[in-house]
Protein backbone atom coordinates (compact mmCIF):
# COMPACT_ATOMS: atom_id res chain seq x y z
CA UNK A 1 0.00 0.00 0.00
CA UNK A 2 1.64 3.21 -1.22
CA UNK A 3 0.54 6.44 0.41
CA UNK A 4 -0.55 9.38 -1.67
CA UNK A 5 1.60 12.33 -0.57
CA UNK A 6 1.06 16.03 -1.25
CA UNK A 7 3.99 15.93 -3.66
CA UNK A 8 2.42 13.08 -5.62
CA UNK A 9 -0.95 14.89 -5.58
CA UNK A 10 0.71 18.02 -7.00
CA UNK A 11 2.45 15.95 -9.69
CA UNK A 12 -0.87 14.39 -10.72
CA UNK A 13 -2.60 17.78 -10.83
CA UNK A 14 0.25 19.33 -12.84
CA UNK A 15 0.18 16.49 -15.38
CA UNK A 16 -3.60 16.64 -15.78
CA UNK A 17 -3.70 20.41 -16.18
CA UNK A 18 -0.78 20.43 -18.63
CA UNK A 19 -2.51 17.76 -20.71
CA UNK A 20 -5.89 19.49 -20.66
CA UNK A 21 -4.87 23.13 -21.11
CA UNK A 22 -1.31 23.02 -22.50
CA UNK A 23 -2.20 23.35 -26.17
CA UNK A 24 -4.67 26.19 -25.57
CA UNK A 25 -2.10 28.00 -23.41
CA UNK A 26 0.57 27.72 -26.13
CA UNK A 27 -1.89 29.10 -28.70
CA UNK A 28 -2.73 32.06 -26.48
CA UNK A 29 0.95 32.76 -25.76
CA UNK A 30 1.65 32.84 -29.51
CA UNK A 31 -1.38 35.06 -30.09
CA UNK A 32 -0.26 37.42 -27.30
CA UNK A 33 3.26 37.61 -28.79
CA UNK A 34 1.85 38.54 -32.21
CA UNK A 35 -0.32 41.16 -30.60
CA UNK A 36 2.70 42.51 -28.70
CA UNK A 37 4.52 42.89 -32.02
CA UNK A 38 1.52 44.71 -33.43
CA UNK A 39 1.61 47.12 -30.47
CA UNK A 40 5.39 47.50 -30.85
CA UNK A 41 4.97 48.31 -34.54
CA UNK A 42 2.43 51.04 -33.73
CA UNK A 43 4.75 52.67 -31.18
CA UNK A 44 8.11 52.26 -32.94
CA UNK A 45 7.88 53.26 -36.59
CA UNK A 46 9.54 51.25 -39.35
CA UNK A 47 12.16 53.98 -39.82
CA UNK A 48 12.98 53.92 -36.12
CA UNK A 49 13.18 50.14 -36.18
CA UNK A 50 15.69 50.32 -39.04
CA UNK A 51 17.80 52.84 -37.10
CA UNK A 52 17.62 50.76 -33.92
CA UNK A 53 18.72 47.68 -35.87
CA UNK A 54 21.92 49.46 -36.91
CA UNK A 55 22.92 50.44 -33.36
CA UNK A 56 25.00 48.11 -31.25
CA UNK A 57 22.46 46.10 -29.16
CA UNK A 58 24.27 46.57 -25.83
CA UNK A 59 23.84 50.33 -26.07
CA UNK A 60 20.05 50.13 -26.23
CA UNK A 61 17.32 49.43 -23.76
CA UNK A 62 15.48 46.28 -24.64
CA UNK A 63 12.08 45.02 -23.58
CA UNK A 64 10.59 41.55 -23.66
CA UNK A 65 7.33 42.76 -22.14
CA UNK A 66 5.23 45.75 -23.12
CA UNK A 67 2.85 47.44 -20.67
CA UNK A 68 -0.10 48.80 -22.60
CA UNK A 69 -3.02 50.96 -21.51
CA UNK A 70 -5.92 49.62 -23.57
CA UNK A 71 -8.73 52.02 -22.77
CA UNK A 72 -8.02 51.99 -19.04
CA UNK A 73 -6.90 48.36 -18.79
CA UNK A 74 -3.20 47.97 -18.01
CA UNK A 75 -2.11 44.82 -19.84
CA UNK A 76 1.32 43.21 -20.14
CA UNK A 77 2.13 41.72 -23.52
CA UNK A 78 5.17 39.46 -23.77
CA UNK A 79 7.33 39.55 -26.88
CA UNK A 80 8.96 36.41 -28.27
CA UNK A 81 12.39 38.04 -27.95
CA UNK A 82 13.65 41.28 -26.41
CA UNK A 83 13.45 44.20 -28.81
CA UNK A 84 15.16 47.62 -28.65
CA UNK A 85 12.96 50.35 -27.22
CA UNK A 86 13.06 54.08 -26.80
CA UNK A 87 11.32 53.99 -23.42
CA UNK A 88 11.97 52.53 -20.00
CA UNK A 89 10.66 49.07 -19.13
CA UNK A 90 8.22 50.41 -16.55
CA UNK A 91 6.55 52.97 -18.82
CA UNK A 92 3.04 52.29 -20.06
CA UNK A 93 2.20 52.60 -23.74
CA UNK A 94 -1.11 54.40 -24.27
CA UNK A 95 -2.98 52.79 -27.14
CA UNK A 96 -5.22 55.08 -29.19
CA UNK A 97 -6.47 52.86 -32.02
CA UNK A 98 -9.95 51.58 -31.00
CA UNK A 99 -9.57 48.36 -33.01
CA UNK A 100 -6.21 47.58 -31.40
CA UNK A 101 -7.60 48.40 -27.95
CA UNK A 102 -10.45 45.95 -28.50
CA UNK A 103 -8.06 43.28 -29.78
CA UNK A 104 -5.78 43.68 -26.73
CA UNK A 105 -8.77 43.52 -24.38
CA UNK A 106 -10.11 40.39 -26.10
CA UNK A 107 -6.72 38.70 -25.71
CA UNK A 108 -6.57 39.69 -22.03
CA UNK A 109 -10.06 38.25 -21.52
CA UNK A 110 -9.05 34.98 -23.18
CA UNK A 111 -5.97 34.70 -20.96
CA UNK A 112 -8.08 35.37 -17.86
CA UNK A 113 -10.68 32.79 -18.95
CA UNK A 114 -7.89 30.22 -19.34
CA UNK A 115 -6.48 31.06 -15.88
CA UNK A 116 -9.97 30.71 -14.39
CA UNK A 117 -10.53 27.34 -16.09
CA UNK A 118 -7.14 26.06 -14.89
CA UNK A 119 -7.83 27.26 -11.34
CA UNK A 120 -11.23 25.56 -11.34
CA UNK A 121 -9.75 22.30 -12.66
CA UNK A 122 -6.99 22.49 -10.02
CA UNK A 123 -9.58 22.97 -7.28
CA UNK A 124 -11.80 20.11 -8.50
CA UNK A 125 -8.96 17.63 -8.90
CA UNK A 126 -7.34 18.72 -5.63
CA UNK A 127 -10.58 18.02 -3.78
CA UNK A 128 -10.79 14.53 -5.28
CA UNK A 129 -7.14 13.76 -4.53
CA UNK A 130 -7.33 14.94 -0.92
CA UNK A 131 -10.05 12.34 -0.27
CA UNK A 132 -7.76 9.49 -1.32
CA UNK A 133 -5.04 8.54 1.17
CA UNK A 134 -3.45 5.76 -0.88
CA UNK A 135 -2.97 4.99 -4.55
CA UNK A 136 -5.30 2.00 -4.13
CA UNK A 137 -8.09 4.32 -2.99
CA UNK A 138 -7.31 6.70 -5.85
CA UNK A 139 -7.37 3.82 -8.35
CA UNK A 140 -10.83 2.79 -7.09
CA UNK A 141 -12.18 6.35 -6.97
CA UNK A 142 -10.77 7.68 -10.26
CA UNK A 143 -9.94 4.89 -12.70
CA UNK A 144 -10.36 7.28 -15.66
CA UNK A 145 -7.37 9.31 -14.45
CA UNK A 146 -4.96 6.41 -14.79
CA UNK A 147 -2.92 8.27 -17.40
CA UNK A 148 -2.13 10.94 -14.80
CA UNK A 149 -1.71 8.99 -11.55
CA UNK A 150 -0.08 5.80 -12.81
CA UNK A 151 3.34 7.35 -13.65
CA UNK A 152 3.40 8.99 -10.21
CA UNK A 153 2.42 5.72 -8.54
CA UNK A 154 5.13 3.79 -10.41
CA UNK A 155 7.74 6.40 -9.42
CA UNK A 156 6.58 6.23 -5.78
CA UNK A 157 6.88 2.43 -5.63
CA UNK A 158 10.30 2.21 -7.28
CA UNK A 159 12.91 1.36 -4.71
CA UNK A 160 16.37 2.76 -5.23
CA UNK A 161 18.96 0.10 -4.63
CA UNK A 162 22.29 1.25 -3.27
CA UNK A 163 25.38 -0.03 -5.01
CA UNK A 164 26.92 -3.01 -3.23
CA UNK A 165 30.29 -1.22 -3.04
CA UNK A 166 28.72 1.68 -1.13
CA UNK A 167 26.91 -0.68 1.28
CA UNK A 168 30.15 -2.61 1.86
CA UNK A 169 32.06 0.62 2.65
CA UNK A 170 29.39 1.76 5.12
CA UNK A 171 29.36 -1.67 6.83
CA UNK A 172 33.16 -1.61 7.08
CA UNK A 173 33.16 1.93 8.52
CA UNK A 174 30.74 0.91 11.27
CA UNK A 175 32.11 -2.57 11.84
CA UNK A 176 28.99 -4.33 10.59
CA UNK A 177 27.90 -7.04 10.74
CA UNK A 178 29.03 -7.62 14.29
CA UNK A 179 30.33 -11.06 15.03
CA UNK A 180 28.16 -13.08 17.43
CA UNK A 181 30.10 -13.89 20.62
Amino acid sequence: MTKLTNISRDSIIDAAIADRFGEKQEELIAKRAKLAMKVYDTVVTKEEQKLLAKVYRVWLRTADCLRANAGGWIIELRLEEPLPTKWSWHETINLTDPALIEEVRACANEMQDLRDAKDNAHRLLGTLLREAKTFAQLKAAWPDGKAYWEPVWIAATDKVALPAVQVAEVNKAFGLPKEAA
